[in-house]
């Protein structure tokens, strides 16, 4: 029958290569490259106090600060005064900013704000009276509460620094970590927002 031809004498038979087959190409999931949004937040830490006990500690490291900034309605608690005015005298190149409600200070709602108010001025503090929002013809007010210490440590909740929130049932935490850097800046939008304290 018909077949391969046999090979002439003295001759090598010709070799033919096998090809092998290519793998078929397996599909693999590529998994989504993570995008980049800085370096990792430091985990805020957070203290919380129902009672007047906040004030007292917050006096004692106003007194080891070199910076302190502070945004309250109204401000007149008077050891809180003395500590600012202390740092001012001992701490070389001691910083503080202070933002206040406009409205309740020339309405003079508290007695004591005024007079503590320029005292802290005098001494080198920068005062500033602010309001909120405006809505139509009408301004909010300055109704933040919160001191930052250092730009690594701040205090805040519902209580305004003056004497009379030692009386009052208030909340106040104490906080560190990438919290303080939001409160600082809330507290620096309402200084931009306000005018220094008028003459007299």
């Amino acid at each position: 029958g018909r077949g391969r031809k046999a090979p002439r004498p003295g001759t090598t038979p010709a070799i033919v290569p096998q090809v092998a087959p290519k793998p078929k190409r397996q599909a693999t999931a590529t998994r989504p490259v993570p995008m980049s949004h800085g370096p990792p937040e430091t985990a805020p830490q957070v203290d919380v106090w129902a009672s007047n006990s906040w004030h007292a500690k917050l006096v004692e490291e106003v007194k080891r600060s070199s910076s302190v900034q502070i945004a309250t309605m109204i401000f007149d608690e008077p050891s809180l005064s003395s500590a600012l005015k202390q740092c001012f005298q001992k701490t070389p190149g001691f910083k503080c900013s202070i933002v206040v409600d406009r409205k309740h200070y020339l309405d003079r709602t508290s007695s004591h704000q005024r007079p503590r108010l320029k005292e802290l001025e005098a001494a080198g503090a920068v005062v500033k009276l602010a309001s909120g929002f405006k809505k139509g013809s009408y301004h909010g007010l300055m109704h933040l509460k919160a001191a930052v210490l250092d730009s690594r440590i701040a205090y805040a909740g519902s209580c305004n620094f003056t004497l009379a929130a030692l009386s009052h049932r208030e909340l106040c935490m104490r906080l560190t970590g990438s919290s303080v850097v939001r409160i600082q800046t809330a507290i620096q939008e309402a200084e931009q927002s306000g005018q220094l304290l008028p003459r007299e």
